[in-house]
Protein backbone atom coordinates (compact mmCIF):
# COMPACT_ATOMS: atom_id res chain seq x y z
CA UNK A 1 0.00 0.00 0.00
CA UNK A 2 1.51 3.24 -0.84
CA UNK A 3 1.60 5.92 1.56
CA UNK A 4 -0.73 8.42 0.49
CA UNK A 5 -3.15 5.29 0.52
CA UNK A 6 -2.41 4.74 3.92
CA UNK A 7 -3.04 8.81 4.47
CA UNK A 8 -6.21 8.56 2.77
CA UNK A 9 -7.22 5.58 4.51
CA UNK A 10 -6.23 6.69 8.24
CA UNK A 11 -8.27 10.03 7.01
CA UNK A 12 -11.57 8.26 5.90
CA UNK A 13 -11.36 6.37 9.28
CA UNK A 14 -10.98 9.30 11.08
CA UNK A 15 -13.48 11.34 9.59
CA UNK A 16 -15.87 8.25 10.42
CA UNK A 17 -14.89 8.85 14.37
CA UNK A 18 -15.55 12.23 14.18
CA UNK A 19 -18.91 12.69 12.70
CA UNK A 20 -19.98 9.72 15.06
CA UNK A 21 -19.14 11.19 18.32
CA UNK A 22 -20.32 14.49 20.49
CA UNK A 23 -19.89 17.63 18.86
CA UNK A 24 -17.10 19.02 21.24
CA UNK A 25 -14.72 16.55 19.17
CA UNK A 26 -11.68 18.13 17.91
CA UNK A 27 -9.45 16.77 14.91
CA UNK A 28 -5.73 17.40 15.21
CA UNK A 29 -3.18 16.70 12.31
CA UNK A 30 0.52 15.94 12.41
CA UNK A 31 2.73 15.60 9.76
CA UNK A 32 6.54 15.94 10.45
CA UNK A 33 10.07 14.62 9.55
CA UNK A 34 12.08 12.09 11.92
CA UNK A 35 15.28 10.68 12.45
CA UNK A 36 16.61 7.58 13.82
CA UNK A 37 20.22 6.68 14.79
CA UNK A 38 20.31 2.79 14.96
CA UNK A 39 22.32 0.52 17.48
CA UNK A 40 21.74 -3.51 18.44
CA UNK A 41 22.19 -6.87 16.32
CA UNK A 42 20.47 -8.92 14.00
CA UNK A 43 20.69 -12.42 13.18
CA UNK A 44 19.05 -14.26 10.45
CA UNK A 45 17.13 -16.35 12.89
CA UNK A 46 16.41 -17.17 16.20
CA UNK A 47 18.24 -20.37 15.87
CA UNK A 48 21.80 -20.75 18.25
CA UNK A 49 23.33 -21.52 15.28
CA UNK A 50 23.20 -18.45 13.72
CA UNK A 51 25.80 -15.27 14.49
CA UNK A 52 24.86 -12.33 15.79
CA UNK A 53 25.92 -8.88 13.63
CA UNK A 54 26.26 -5.64 15.59
CA UNK A 55 24.83 -2.76 13.24
CA UNK A 56 27.57 -0.56 14.23
CA UNK A 57 31.03 -2.94 14.26
CA UNK A 58 29.42 -5.17 11.14
CA UNK A 59 27.10 -3.65 9.56
CA UNK A 60 27.55 -0.24 9.42
CA UNK A 61 24.03 1.02 9.20
CA UNK A 62 23.23 5.25 8.34
CA UNK A 63 20.51 6.74 10.13
CA UNK A 64 16.70 6.82 8.94
CA UNK A 65 15.12 9.79 7.59
CA UNK A 66 11.66 9.89 6.91
CA UNK A 67 8.39 11.65 7.32
CA UNK A 68 6.26 10.84 9.88
CA UNK A 69 2.31 11.34 10.20
CA UNK A 70 -0.57 11.47 13.21
CA UNK A 71 -4.34 12.14 13.78
CA UNK A 72 -6.34 12.58 16.34
CA UNK A 73 -9.87 13.01 18.26
CA UNK A 74 -10.31 14.58 21.18
CA UNK A 75 -13.56 14.55 22.67
CA UNK A 76 -14.44 15.09 26.68
CA UNK A 77 -11.89 12.61 28.50
CA UNK A 78 -10.84 11.15 25.66
CA UNK A 79 -8.32 10.92 23.21
CA UNK A 80 -7.89 8.52 19.87
CA UNK A 81 -4.92 8.55 17.49
CA UNK A 82 -3.51 6.78 14.27
CA UNK A 83 -0.34 7.52 13.01
CA UNK A 84 2.22 5.84 10.66
CA UNK A 85 6.02 6.02 10.91
CA UNK A 86 7.80 4.91 8.08
CA UNK A 87 11.76 3.58 9.24
CA UNK A 88 14.29 2.35 7.16
CA UNK A 89 18.45 1.68 7.88
CA UNK A 90 20.72 0.42 5.20
CA UNK A 91 24.74 -0.41 5.46
CA UNK A 92 27.24 -1.92 3.19
CA UNK A 93 30.58 -3.02 5.31
CA UNK A 94 33.48 -5.73 4.96
CA UNK A 95 32.87 -8.73 7.86
CA UNK A 96 35.28 -8.52 10.87
CA UNK A 97 34.62 -12.10 11.81
CA UNK A 98 32.93 -15.58 10.53
CA UNK A 99 29.68 -17.19 11.07
CA UNK A 100 26.81 -17.80 9.61
CA UNK A 101 23.27 -16.16 8.50
CA UNK A 102 20.30 -18.17 7.88
CA UNK A 103 22.27 -21.53 7.92
CA UNK A 104 24.83 -19.73 5.67
CA UNK A 105 28.16 -19.59 6.19
CA UNK A 106 29.81 -16.30 5.38
CA UNK A 107 33.93 -15.60 6.30
CA UNK A 108 36.25 -12.10 7.49
CA UNK A 109 36.29 -9.68 5.04
CA UNK A 110 33.29 -10.66 2.69
CA UNK A 111 31.52 -7.57 1.55
CA UNK A 112 27.80 -7.29 2.66
CA UNK A 113 25.33 -5.12 2.18
CA UNK A 114 22.28 -5.28 4.81
CA UNK A 115 18.91 -3.54 5.33
CA UNK A 116 15.89 -3.13 7.12
CA UNK A 117 12.68 -1.60 6.80
CA UNK A 118 9.99 -1.29 9.05
CA UNK A 119 6.39 0.41 8.60
CA UNK A 120 4.97 1.43 12.12
CA UNK A 121 1.14 1.55 12.42
CA UNK A 122 0.22 2.56 15.62
CA UNK A 123 -3.55 3.22 17.15
CA UNK A 124 -4.35 4.66 20.47
CA UNK A 125 -6.71 4.91 23.15
CA UNK A 126 -6.11 7.30 25.80
CA UNK A 127 -8.62 8.13 28.64
CA UNK A 128 -7.17 11.17 31.04
CA UNK A 129 -7.71 9.66 34.40
CA UNK A 130 -6.71 13.76 35.34
CA UNK A 131 -8.35 16.56 33.15
CA UNK A 132 -7.54 19.55 34.89
CA UNK A 133 -8.47 23.08 31.78
CA UNK A 134 -9.34 25.38 33.95
CA UNK A 135 -6.53 26.28 36.46
CA UNK A 136 -3.18 28.25 35.71
CA UNK A 137 -1.48 25.68 34.36
CA UNK A 138 -4.37 23.11 32.25
CA UNK A 139 -2.70 19.74 32.94
CA UNK A 140 -3.85 16.21 31.58
CA UNK A 141 -2.34 12.31 32.26
CA UNK A 142 -4.16 9.22 31.02
CA UNK A 143 -3.81 5.51 30.67
CA UNK A 144 -3.05 4.29 27.27
CA UNK A 145 -4.37 1.33 25.20
CA UNK A 146 -2.64 1.28 21.68
CA UNK A 147 -2.04 -1.81 18.89
CA UNK A 148 1.14 -1.18 17.33
CA UNK A 149 1.87 -2.99 13.89
CA UNK A 150 4.88 -3.55 13.13
CA UNK A 151 5.51 -5.05 9.59
CA UNK A 152 9.66 -5.84 9.23
CA UNK A 153 11.45 -6.85 5.96
CA UNK A 154 15.66 -7.84 6.63
CA UNK A 155 17.62 -7.86 3.09
CA UNK A 156 21.05 -9.33 3.60
CA UNK A 157 23.40 -9.92 0.96
CA UNK A 158 27.12 -11.52 0.87
CA UNK A 159 28.13 -12.04 -2.62
CA UNK A 160 31.39 -13.52 -2.02
CA UNK A 161 29.45 -16.42 0.00
CA UNK A 162 26.19 -16.43 -2.22
CA UNK A 163 23.79 -15.58 0.51
CA UNK A 164 21.01 -12.98 -0.91
CA UNK A 165 18.37 -13.46 2.02
CA UNK A 166 15.12 -11.68 2.22
CA UNK A 167 12.55 -12.08 5.89
CA UNK A 168 9.94 -10.51 6.83
CA UNK A 169 7.73 -10.40 9.67
CA UNK A 170 4.44 -8.85 10.90
CA UNK A 171 4.33 -8.35 14.64
CA UNK A 172 1.55 -6.66 16.44
CA UNK A 173 2.15 -5.37 19.21
CA UNK A 174 -0.86 -4.04 21.68
CA UNK A 175 0.89 -1.54 24.41
CA UNK A 176 0.15 -0.43 27.33
CA UNK A 177 0.89 3.29 28.88
CA UNK A 178 0.68 7.05 29.44
CA UNK A 179 0.22 9.89 27.95
CA UNK A 180 0.64 13.46 29.44
CA UNK A 181 0.43 17.33 28.82
CA UNK A 182 1.38 20.40 30.43
CA UNK A 183 0.45 23.70 29.44
CA UNK A 184 3.69 25.81 30.17
CA UNK A 185 2.52 29.16 29.20
CA UNK A 186 -0.55 30.33 26.78
CA UNK A 187 1.07 29.38 23.85
CA UNK A 188 3.42 26.57 24.88
CA UNK A 189 2.79 23.23 26.15
CA UNK A 190 5.00 19.97 26.83
CA UNK A 191 3.61 16.56 26.34
CA UNK A 192 5.35 12.86 26.62
CA UNK A 193 3.82 9.52 25.67
CA UNK A 194 5.61 6.08 26.37
CA UNK A 195 4.22 2.08 26.20
CA UNK A 196 5.27 -0.89 27.00
CA UNK A 197 4.60 -4.74 25.83
CA UNK A 198 6.44 -7.92 26.42
CA UNK A 199 5.61 -11.77 25.52
CA UNK A 200 7.55 -14.96 24.18
CA UNK A 201 10.77 -13.22 23.56
CA UNK A 202 9.27 -10.23 22.15
CA UNK A 203 9.15 -6.42 23.78
CA UNK A 204 8.85 -2.70 22.35
CA UNK A 205 9.39 -0.28 24.42
CA UNK A 206 8.29 3.11 22.67
CA UNK A 207 8.45 6.55 24.35
CA UNK A 208 8.69 10.34 22.78
CA UNK A 209 8.35 13.85 24.93
CA UNK A 210 7.44 16.71 22.82
CA UNK A 211 7.17 20.36 22.44
CA UNK A 212 4.96 22.29 20.97
CA UNK A 213 4.52 25.88 20.01
CA UNK A 214 0.72 27.39 19.24
CA UNK A 215 0.54 30.92 18.09
CA UNK A 216 -2.66 30.28 17.04
CA UNK A 217 -5.71 28.36 17.89
CA UNK A 218 -5.75 26.28 14.66
CA UNK A 219 -1.64 25.14 15.17
CA UNK A 220 1.46 25.54 14.69
CA UNK A 221 4.79 23.84 15.83
CA UNK A 222 6.07 20.95 17.57
CA UNK A 223 9.52 19.43 17.78
CA UNK A 224 10.39 16.50 20.35
CA UNK A 225 12.90 13.47 20.46
CA UNK A 226 11.91 9.39 20.54
CA UNK A 227 13.35 6.76 21.50
CA UNK A 228 12.37 2.52 20.27
CA UNK A 229 13.79 -0.21 22.16
CA UNK A 230 12.26 -3.00 20.38
CA UNK A 231 13.08 -7.02 20.25
CA UNK A 232 11.32 -9.30 17.61
CA UNK A 233 12.32 -13.06 17.96
CA UNK A 234 10.53 -15.38 15.06
CA UNK A 235 11.29 -17.88 13.47
CA UNK A 236 12.65 -16.06 10.02
CA UNK A 237 13.80 -13.12 12.39
CA UNK A 238 15.78 -12.31 15.30
CA UNK A 239 16.28 -8.58 15.85
CA UNK A 240 17.38 -6.81 18.58
CA UNK A 241 17.27 -3.10 18.12
CA UNK A 242 17.72 0.34 19.75
CA UNK A 243 17.03 3.36 17.50
CA UNK A 244 16.36 7.23 18.63
CA UNK A 245 16.09 10.60 17.58
CA UNK A 246 14.83 13.90 16.84
CA UNK A 247 11.73 14.98 14.86
CA UNK A 248 10.07 18.55 13.94
CA UNK A 249 7.04 19.25 12.39
CA UNK A 250 3.68 21.52 11.75
CA UNK A 251 0.52 20.62 13.46
CA UNK A 252 -2.99 21.78 12.43
CA UNK A 253 -6.40 21.55 14.80
CA UNK A 254 -9.67 21.78 13.78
Amino acid sequence: MSLFARITFILCVSVFFASSVWAETSVSLRAGYQMLKPSGDIAGSSSSFDTSLDIDDDLDWDESREMLGELSLNWERSQLSFSYLPIEFSGDSLLTLDGYYNGQAFSIGDHVSSDVKFDLYDVGYTFYLINMKEVPTPFRLGVEFAIKLADIEIEFSDEAAGIHENDSVIAPLPTLGIRTCIALTEHIALTGRAGYIEYDENHLFDANVQLEYLPLKQGGLFAGYRYFDLVVDESDVDVNLEFSGPYAGIMIHF
